[in-house]
């Protein structure tokens, strides 16, 4: 959303909060911003040279109607570090990953107006990988995704029918 549309939002007509942040020095690819549902094409311009990390809470900005994360932005997805996240229960009803992962395909999908939006391998990167990188636990991730498929190999499901896990973890 624009500033237009958060008239009778007092502190949003006064200042943009990310040239702000940007200019105390505080904007960096170590900062990580929650929801990023007021963004501006010159917002997403600094983040992409700044590469601070967006987390995407769909969910979450659905039930306070807090804005719409920018589905509509190829700059956004093509040059932004974003991940998919939970927001805490009391403005979520859930801390479901796979509902978040759903939901914002759904979303990108209707909001943007392209059914090809928020492809599956990117939601699953988003809420799994690119999360693990964002924090720096990428060697966490990779091990812990290692030991569950040893696991179900071991279980005897390696061949489950609705996905190929090890394709998928090569992939993200």
């Amino acid at each position: 959303r624009s500033d237009a549309d958060h008239s009778g939002h007092g502190l949003f007509s006064a200042w943009r909060a990310l040239p702000l942040n940007d200019s105390c020095g505080i904007l960096t690819d170590k900062t990580i911003l929650a929801h990023s549902v007021a963004l501006t094409d010159e917002d997403i311009e600094l983040l992409a040279e700044r590469r601070p990390v967006l987390v995407h809470m769909p969910v979450s900005n659905m039930k306070l109607v807090s804005g719409h994360f920018r589905y509509d932005s190829a700059a956004l997805f093509s040059k932004c570090r974003w991940v998919i996240g939970t927001d805490g229960a009391s403005s979520n009803n859930s801390l479901s990953m796979l509902g978040e992962m759903k939901t914002a395909a759904l979303r990108g999908k209707d909001l943007s107006g392209d059914p090809k939006a928020m492809k599956a391998a990117d939601v699953f990167r988003a809420a799994t990988r690119s999360g693990a990188e964002a924090l720096g636990i990428v060697s966490i991730f990779t091990y812990g995704m290692k030991k569950g498929l040893e696991r179900l190999a071991a279980a005897g499901t390696e061949n489950h029918s609705l996905c190929n896990l090890d394709t998928l973890v090569e992939r993200s």
